[in-house]
């Protein structure tokens, strides 16, 4: 399991840089011919976009934690602890 997730990672992480390069390629052209202004505009929207795919995956991560957790509970037949997780999921998969 463990040489699985060192390959995913590192396969995750080449393609990561792979997507950094692809955007200084078409940085490249807007800085050479736009305006300041434009170039600023477009900087604040890229890192909008960051904002909310890293919200997203936070989300996702509390919401795969609680499904987990309640998979646990009804393995372990704790009814208290199944529904606090249920609901948690709940919660989180509302946003």
């Amino acid at each position: 399991m463990e040489g699985y997730v060192c390959s995913s990672s590192a396969a995750a992480m080449a393609g990561d840089l792979e997507g950094v390069a692809r955007v200084y390629e078409h940085v490249e052209p807007l800085l050479r011919f736009a305006r300041p202004e434009q170039v600023e505009e477009e900087l604040e929207a890229s890192v909008g976009l960051l904002d909310a795919c890293a919200a997203a995956r936070d989300g996702l991560r509390s919401m795969r934690a609680s499904a987990f957790d309640l998979e646990v509970a009804l393995r372990r037949g704790d009814a208290a602890a199944a529904e606090i997780a249920a609901g948690a999921y709940t919660l989180l998969a509302r946003k």
